[in-house]
């Protein structure tokens, strides 16, 4: 196995591939977690609370954390307004999602030929209680919405996960099934495979990879192994 170089857009479409890595970073939902059809409802349930338009709101809270969204829809609230916002559609998450283990999730993050950490842009209250609803084992590392300033498209998520695991972010693997968090995975230099459980390949054009779910993806000896398809 050998490292990706990368002369341009990403080309490393190998229907079978190998690639080494020192650590292997997961997003959560849509990548470990199917929720996403309750999770679109709370987010409309919380547009039409305030008058919002729906389809925009949802669509924002596919791609980047709670409180960027509340921001984004309500700009002039206060940072405390903001934070209320949030837990008021968390809450309706603790009592509402009904979650589910996505194919291979359970695999990977039970593995132990390399090191994994858990980047979502959830509150860590909410992300622990929604791999326990899963059935999921805790990961190493979690990152989530409080550990950070920016969230996902920007690298920082990712950076810290690297950081926590003390590896170097370039040596890493990571997954995500949406373009932002592609966007963020590439940002910080990792390799990004994109799972297509909630988008197209299209959608997710710019991951090194994609792959139908993580079923495909095998952990092997200093790195991961991918046979698909396509």
């Amino acid at each position: 196995m050998g490292p990706l170089v990368r002369t341009g857009p990403p080309a490393y479409r190998d229907p079978m591939g190998e690639l080494s890595a020192a650590a292997l970073l997961l997003d959560m939902d849509g990548t470990l977690i199917e929720a996403v059809g309750s999770w679109d409802q709370h987010w409309s349930d919380w547009a039409g609370h305030h008058r919002l338009p729906r389809d925009p709101v949802v669509a924002a809270a596919r791609e980047g954390p709670a409180e960027a969204v509340v921001a984004r829809f309500l700009p002039g609230a206060a940072s405390a307004d903001v934070s209320a916002e949030v837990a008021w559609v968390e809450r309706l998450d603790r009592f509402r999602l009904v979650e589910a283990a996505l194919p291979g999730a359970a695999a990977v993050l039970a593995q132990r030929g390399l090191p994994v950490a858990v980047v979502t842009s959830a509150a860590r209250g909410t992300a622990v209680l929604r791999l326990q609803r899963a059935g999921l084992p805790q990961p190493a590392v979690l990152v989530a919405a409080g550990d950070v300033r920016h969230g996902k498209p920007d690298p920082e998520p990712y950076l810290t996960a690297a950081a926590r695991l003390g590896v170097d972010p370039t040596d890493c693997v990571g997954v995500e099934d949406t373009p932002s968090g592609v966007a963020s995975l590439r940002a910080a230099g990792l390799v990004a495979v994109g799972v297509l459980t909630t988008r197209d390949a299209a959608a997710l054009h710019e991951a090194d990879v994609t792959l139908p779910d993580l079923a495909a993806l095998q952990v092997v000896p200093g790195g991961v192994r991918w046979v698909t398809d396509s």
